[in-house]
């Protein structure tokens, strides 16, 4: 019998399959938004990924491309990936190791004893396909599928969106909570939003993944604008050239620049996403003054 589970984020949908019970139990109540319902938008893209009990098999000579300070670390080659969990563990004791093909379209996740328990119907996996191993999927997903992954806040009205991109402590948790409880206002998330290019126009969607607030809504809206937060004693709003807003957004984007195709369609399209919507400075004070201003730019 093959046991199946769903997951949707940014309209990427992780199919799961295995001969066991994929146990979801395990998952922060964020991701709950995102679970059981494959998506429907039409750019959705499909993930199908094998979840298996035992160690992954050689695959030959892979280079070093990314170490996570050995939290996890990625291997590769010219067919694929190889991402492993707790990679400097004793050998056999990482968690996990995926192994994903070059368009990131299949992966097969290795499961290690661990994260076994018996039932009593049989045994149940659980489920691997949680941060950072979705994270990474989908930015390399997105990469090849002109999108992007940011490290912002995002709050839309009436399907409209802005997307606030900042590093930590620049204040995205904070203007959440002012956005937090506005009339017709909703907060796709306060720490991670997903960026695509839909039918010649840029959407906002909201992620698994939030800041202090908790915000994930498995929702999206059309772009209209970027605000790059900066702290100061009055609330303005300044525009950006692109360029400009180039140099603000790319330390916040999950570019991986490691790999050059991957890289190559993350810079693209920032260079695509910048030629179109447009981008400012958002000098704030905590206050309820920068939540008008927010409304007022997005309505």
């Amino acid at each position: 019998m093959v046991h199946k589970a769903d997951l949707s984020i940014a309209g990427v949908n992780y199919g799961l399959s295995s001969q066991h019970v994929i146990d979801f139990d395990g998952l922060a109540a964020s991701y709950e938004p995102f679970r059981g319902i494959p998506s429907v938008w039409p750019e959705a893209l499909d993930l199908a990924i094998r979840v298996e009990v035992g160690s992954a098999p050689e695959r030959g000579s892979l280079s070093v491309l990314f170490d996570a300070g050995g939290a996890w670390v990625m291997l590769g080659d010219r067919d694929g990936y190889q991402i492993t969990l707790n990679a400097r563990a004793l050998p056999g004791d990482a968690l996990w190791t995926a192994q994903a093909v070059r368009d990131v379209s299949r992966a097969t996740v290795f499961c290690s004893g661990q994260m076994v328990r018996k039932t009593a119907h049989g045994i149940a996996i659980a489920n691997p396909v949680a941060y950072p191993l979705d994270q990474i999927l989908l930015m390399h997903l997105l990469a090849r599928h002109e999108g992007a992954l940011v490290h912002a806040a995002g709050a839309s009205i009436g399907g409209r969106a802005l997307i606030f991109p900042g590093k930590s402590g620049a204040g995205k948790s904070t203007l959440a909570g002012l956005l937090a409880g506005r009339p017709g206002l909703e907060l796709l998330s306060d720490d991670r939003i997903a960026v695509r290019t839909v039918d010649g126009t840029f959407a906002a969607y909201g992620t698994p993944w939030p800041g202090d607030q908790g915000a994930a809504l498995n929702e999206k809206a059309t772009l209209c604008g970027i605000c790059f937060l900066r702290h100061a004693d009055a609330d303005r709003i300044e525009p950006l050239t692109p360029s400009q807003a180039l140099e603000r957004l790319l330390p916040v984007t999950s570019v991986p620049w490691y790999d050059r195709e991957a890289m190559s369609g993350v810079l693209s399209f920032c260079d695509a996403l910048l030629a179109q919507i447009p981008a400012y400075d958002l000098h704030f004070k905590p206050g309820a003054r920068v939540a008008e201003l927010v409304e007022e730019l997005i309505e």
